[in-house]
């Protein structure tokens, strides 16, 4: 499957449309009577976002238009270009491996290993520049590490990236939240979203 952008002649999709906080049917809506939207452009897809922990949302998405975050859990670690954003795992294990490691992290910065460094700068290719700047602007977009600025996080912090596709936008420094990645699921049928609840509890490790 590939994603396909700006294609006018693509109808507009619809998706389910729900969370298993508010609707427990949400968690496996297959064969269901679960909400509906349509989606409002022509190249959004149908998601759904899975946390480590059994929430699950479901509904229209944009990779190019929607705000995505990565997050990760090495000194410098946030150098991801925005052309890989947003940042999809291919297999559940990857997922699950990551989440594992983010949490191990956690832990122990809460315990010995305190400090550490991630990347910081912040750029908008919409918004107009002087010449001198589009190199630390490419800098930002691309990840380069030996070129960008550092930032040292708080001990409840990791690194990460914010980024929107479609304004070239991108954002990397310390985050408190998220303090894990999430598990998605894209298709482009309408109300194909229906895919199982994921969780790291239901797998074998």
């Amino acid at each position: 499957m590939s994603f396909i952008e700006n294609d006018i002649s693509i109808p507009k999709r619809s998706c389910i449309s729900c969370n298993n906080i508010i609707s427990m049917g949400c968690s496996d809506p297959k064969n269901k009577l679960i909400p509906a939207i349509i989606c409002k452009n022509n190249e959004d897809m149908c998601y759904s976002q899975h946390t480590p922990f059994g929430i699950v949302n479901r509904g229209c998405f944009n990779i190019y238009r929607n705000l995505t975050t990565y997050v990760c859990s090495c000194n410098l670690c946030n150098y991801i270009s925005i052309s890989e954003m947003p940042h999809i795992f291919s297999m559940k294990r990857d997922w699950i491996e990551n989440v594992i490691e983010l949490s191990r992290t956690k832990s122990f910065r809460n315990s010995i290993f305190k400090d550490m460094s991630c990347l910081r700068c912040e750029v908008n290719t919409t918004e107009a520049v002087m010449a001198e700047d589009v190199s630390a602007k490419t800098n930002c977009l691309e990840g380069h590490i030996s070129a960008l600025p550092i930032q040292e996080c708080a001990e409840n912090e990791i690194c990460g990236v914010k980024a929107i596709r479609s304004d070239g936008y991108i954002w990397r420094g310390c985050l408190a939240n998220p303090l894990y990645n999430y598990w998605w699921r894209f298709c482009d049928s309408d109300l194909c979203n229906h895919d199982s609840l994921v969780s790291i509890f239901e797998e074998s490790l």
